[in-house]
């Protein structure tokens, strides 16, 4: 059996630190998943993906 085992940069955020978006998104976390998980009602990836695309289309 083979195994392999694949590690990613994963950005840490001390817990007694008060979180700054701009921080996250300098430290790669896609806004997609911040809104995902700023969002109350569920996620929204797919409308904020779709806009996204829209504009980078229009430029």
């Amino acid at each position: 059996m083979t195994t392999m085992t694949i590690t990613t940069p994963t950005p840490t955020v001390e817990p007694e630190r008060e979180i700054d978006v701009m921080e996250m998104l300098r430290r790669g976390i896609p806004l997609t998943l911040l809104m995902d998980l700023a969002d109350p009602f569920g996620p929204r990836s797919a409308e904020i993906y779709i806009s996204e695309r829209t504009a980078e289309s229009a430029a």
